[in-house]
């Protein structure tokens, strides 16, 4: 509490001086607003009188326009006539003068002709002359402000004709005030009027002031009024000249006759050795309201910021105070919000596992059962082919059959490479062009419309060590790499695979994994996609890492791929060019040729004995094997099959590595060292690693993919009963 109370006097000169700065700051900033006020407000009046006395010189220029043309029509009038004197020309010259009137539609007041007398011998309208106003004498032609006996002011032109006489050309101006100049609009309650030399007014929007003069008719009309200034301005006019002047008059078209300052600008129209007037008159306070409503918003801005300036100076010493406090809940916050979203990442890289492996599972079990009807197929279509004779249309329509069942085989074998029930690293030797054929096939089907895929594999009869399930994974997934990155668009994707020795993959700039192999596989998958730049093509093999939106993409396809060829002793390498696409190279090394023992014939066939759940597959193997002379037993159970053992005779154990009620394996072990001759030959779906460790221990000696022909399990027994006989030779 003393703390507290000592350092409250030690604060008032920080709060006193603060308020000072506030003070002359809020000072300031009014002063600026009130010299932007006059500023602007001058800059406003100023650009209205300009345009004001722009108007009055378009609207003089107009007239004086008007006044010429009306001059040149009185010549060529002066043509018809002259025509009146002669009694055969009289009546179209009558025509012509009346058609002239009609057809300016009201400009034209009348057209007279006087004789020498001065007599009229011609007028279209019958009304004299009230009153002249003024006169003067342009070109040769009299140009005189007169009055009709009807009120209408009108400006009469006069010239002289050959023959005698005058002819006169009368022009409404009320006409031309309403077609010329009524329609401008001169602030809120201003007007355009025209009046001549002596002040008498010509043109204006009110009728009780056409024909008065400025002053002393206006003096009579409003007996009272004051125009002093109203004098000085008609005197500033009268100078023959143009310019601009503030005076205080009245508003006389209004009953109360209300006395504003006014803003009045003119110009002359010259005629002849005399002049008019024409003068737009203006409401100052016209130019001042957007003024005055550029003031007010000025004002608003003005006071919010002095409102905003004063909340932050108020509010700068809280969030200082706080600023330690909202950093480290900003740091946990931030912290929290982190391990949230690795939380998500592996939520989701879990989820799309498990995606993964349902489907697996179910391709797998969609593969046994199709596995299941094919093994009938292919032994009926080999007995078929073994009874008929070669020339037989059945053994053509036989032979189809066992070549579409052999395509369905690979389409199987196809689906189990997606299984998931085989996700160890299981190698075994594959033939590269029929490997990554199978692989090609899948690849065309996840291509869409817009995507051109081109596929040029010769790998020159080169085998590999590998597991088929994996790298069909790695291929499909740079596939799906390749087509998302070209997007919609039209594009093209080249997979290109070759059999290159060291010094070929060095000329590419590439980089051999080992020097242990001489010759790789070189698989490329180029596309021309978007592409990516350095920074990306950095990261693409590290884990979660991913270009993809949220959702579409967990990152760890080109991870897993990356581990997947590295236990394959091989390597993936990539290049990429922003808006060019990419290219990924493939290296897996090539086996050495392996040498298999030719099998021992003696003209004597294996007795084979067959173990499955299926009594039709059964049957029908056992009818192929017969078919091909071939000793066969079969068994529905492993006790059946022991018992058939147990008669002894039996070379090629070929057992359905399916079977429900007991395990092969177990079976085979069962009875290890018993049948020391016994061929164990085992029909599985997929190799599993317990099915490889088995062949390896000796547990069983081979086995085959389903579905199988009795063919292929004949050749196997052959084969295995071949290394069996080279065995016992070398010992």
């Amino acid at each position: 509490m003393r703390e507290k109370k000592r350092s409250r006097p030690e604060m008032r000169p920080v709060m006193l001086g603060t308020a000072v700065v506030l003070v002359l700051f809020l000072a300031g900033l009014l002063y600026l607003g009130v010299a932007t006020w006059l500023q602007y407000k001058n800059s406003i009046i100023d650009k209205q009188k300009e345009q004001m006395l722009l108007t009055t010189q378009a609207i003089s220029e107009n007239l004086e326009q008007y006044i010429q043309e009306a001059q040149a029509d009185l010549e060529s009038l002066s043509l018809a006539a002259e025509k009146l004197d002669d009694p055969d020309l009289a009546a179209g010259a009558r025509e012509q003068l009346k058609t002239y009137a009609d057809s300016h539609e009201g400009a034209v007041y009348d057209v007279a002709v006087l004789g020498e007398d001065g007599q009229i011998t011609f007028r279209i309208r019958d009304s004299q002359v009230a009153q002249v106003f003024g006169s003067t004498t342009q070109e040769g032609q009299q140009v005189a402000q007169v009055q009709m006996e009807d009120k209408t002011l009108c400006l009469m032109l006069g010239g002289q004709l050959s023959q005698g006489g005058r002819l006169c050309l009368l022009i409404d101006l009320g006409n031309y005030y309403e077609k010329q100049i009524a329609q401008l609009h001169v602030g809120t309650n201003g007007y355009v009027l025209v009046k001549n030399s002596d002040g008498v007014i010509l043109m204006h929007p009110e009728e009780s002031q056409l024909g008065i003069n400025v002053i002393s008719g206006r003096e009579e009309l409003y007996p009272g009024v004051d125009l002093t200034s109203l004098n000085q301005l008609v005197e500033a006019q009268n100078q023959g000249g143009q310019g601009v002047m503030e005076y205080e008059s009245y508003w006389w078209m209004d009953p109360d006759l209300p006395m504003v300052r006014k803003v009045a600008a003119w110009s002359p129209v010259h005629v002849g050795d005399d002049f008019l007037v024409v003068s737009a008159v203006m409401d100052y306070s016209d130019m001042y309201a957007p003024v005055a409503q550029g003031f007010i918003r000025l004002a608003l801005v003005f006071l919010a910021l002095t409102v905003c300036v004063t909340a932050m100076v108020l509010y700068l010493g809280k969030l200082m105070l706080d600023r330690q406090r909202s950093q480290a809940e900003i740091s946990d916050l931030r912290e929290i919000n982190q391990a949230l979203e690795e939380l998500h990442r592996s939520e989701q890289a879990i989820a799309h596992q498990q995606r993964l492996q349902i489907m697996g599972t179910m391709t797998g079990g969609i593969a046994h059962e199709f596995n299941n009807l094919l093994t009938p197929i292919l032994g009926h279509a080999e007995l078929m082919l073994l009874d008929l004779p070669e020339d037989s249309e059945l053994y053509d329509s036989a032979q189809e059959i066992a070549q579409a069942a052999g395509h369905c085989k690979e389409i199987i074998q196809q689906l189990s490479a997606l299984s998931r029930k085989n996700v160890e690293t299981v190698y075994k030797r594959l033939d590269a062009g029929e490997a990554f054929g199978r692989v090609m096939k899948m690849v065309r089907s996840i291509c869409p419309d817009n995507v051109e895929l081109d596929i040029d594999l010769d790998f020159g009869g080169a085998a590999f060590l590998g597991n088929e399930t994996q790298l069909s994974q790695v291929v499909l997934n740079m596939a799906v790499n390749a087509v998302h990155a070209i997007g919609q668009k039209e594009g093209h994707i080249a997979i290109t695979g070759r059999s290159l020795g060291k010094e070929e993959l060095e000329e590419r700039g590439l980089t051999p994994p080992s020097r242990l192999w001489e010759r790789y596989l070189c698989v490329d998958i180029r596309d021309d996609g978007c592409g990516m730049s350095s920074a990306t093509l950095a990261q693409i093999f590290d884990p979660f890492f991913t270009t993809k939106k949220a959702g579409q993409g967990t990152g760890l396809g080109l991870s897993l791929a990356d581990q997947i060829i590295r236990s394959h002793k091989g390597s993936i390498t990539a290049e990429s060019q922003v808006g060019q696409g990419s290219i990924f190279h493939i290296l897996l090394p090539v086996a050495q040729a392996e040498s298999v023992p030719s099998p021992a014939l003696d003209g004597e066939q294996p007795t084979i004995l067959l173990v499955g759940s299926s009594a039709k597959v059964l049957q029908m193997l056992s009818d192929s094997f017969r078919a091909m002379d071939v000793p066969v037993e079969t068994a529905r159970d492993w006790d059946e099959a022991a018992a058939v053992l147990e008669r002894g005779a039996v070379d090629v154990l070929a057992a359905d590595g399916g079977l429900e009620e007991e395990r092969a394996l177990d079976f085979c072990l069962s009875f290890q060292g018993k049948y020391p001759r016994l061929m164990k030959l085992l029909l599985v779906e997929r190799p599993t690693r317990e099915v490889l460790e088995a062949k390896t221990r000796g547990l069983i000696q081979g086995w085959l993919e389903k579905p199988v022909s009795a063919q292929a399990i004949l050749e196997e027994a052959h084969r295995l009963l071949g290394e069996q006989a080279v065995g016992s030779t070398t010992l």
